[in-house]
């Protein structure tokens, strides 16, 4: 009985456990404690707790075996990373498309933003009346409206 107990350990161990693999500071296979609870036969039987305990271990290799080759998977390890990634490519010219021309006549910008809602504009271009200043209104994207007022300040 005793032999063939070690015969099986060994043919187990020589296909499993291959020590120059293990990465440093991983477990001792042989200090688990929590094995012999898990493998005990409820009858004595020794050959029997021996089998149950080398399923319960190659049940846990594999598992163990399938989570290190998925996060060791070539596309989970990020690319190098090369310098031209991170230069920022400057425009030398900036082309104007169309260019447009109109009079900036003076009203007051409640005034601004009726002629604007009737274009259907993002904006309206006015001289304010009342300073006689070059101001902008503007529909805001959480709702109401902006007014942007140019200083004229030379």
């Amino acid at each position: 009985k005793q032999s063939v107990t070690k015969d099986r350990i060994l043919q187990f161990s020589e296909k499993y456990i291959e020590m120059s693999l293990l990465p440093e500071g991983a477990p001792d296979p042989e200090a688990h404690a929590s094995l012999s609870r898990k493998t005990e036969a409820p009858d004595g039987d020794m050959r029997g707790a021996i089998d149950a305990a080398v399923r319960y271990i190659e049940r846990q290799i594999l598992k163990n075996k399938t989570r290190l080759s998925k996060r060791m998977r070539t596309e989970n390890i990020p690319a190098q990373v090369s310098a031209d990634d991170f230069t920022v490519k400057e425009e030398k010219e900036f082309e104007i498309i169309r260019t447009k021309r109109f009079s900036v006549k003076p009203m007051s910008p409640e005034e601004a933003i009726l002629q604007m809602n009737l274009l259907n504009h993002d904006f309206f271009v006015f001289r304010d009346s009342e300073n006689e200043s070059l101001s902008i209104v503007y529909q805001r994207k959480n709702g109401g409206y902006g007014l942007i007022v140019a200083d004229d300040a030379t």
